[in-house]
């Protein structure tokens, strides 16, 4: 179950990920501060731009979302089936 500050998070990274939870397109030194924002929310205290980088967020979010799959490629599938599922059920609540 995830609480409100990951369901922000969730929000966010959809937003800013144009709709496809894929890290990778918040890759680059122009998308610091919206990696740490996503991260920040996510653990729900500060997290510096430092500390807040694709692998980063890809590693915090999996380790709840769990997503299956023999490659990369499955497991980024899976991933954002369950964030947008994730974002959608908390919008309905």
């Amino acid at each position: 179950m995830l609480n409100e500050n990951q369901i922000e998070a969730l929000r966010m990274f959809d937003r800013l990920s144009g709709g496809s939870f894929d890290a990778w397109a918040l890759a680059g030194p122009h998308n610091a501060k919206n990696r740490a924002a996503i991260m920040t929310a996510w653990h729900g205290r500060k997290i510096p731009q430092a500390k807040a980088g694709v692998t980063a967020i890809r590693q915090a979010m999996y380790e709840t979302a769990k997503p299956t799959g023999d490659c990369l490629a499955a497991r980024e599938t899976a991933f954002a089936a369950w964030a947008k599922q994730a974002a959608t059920q908390a919008e309905k609540n």
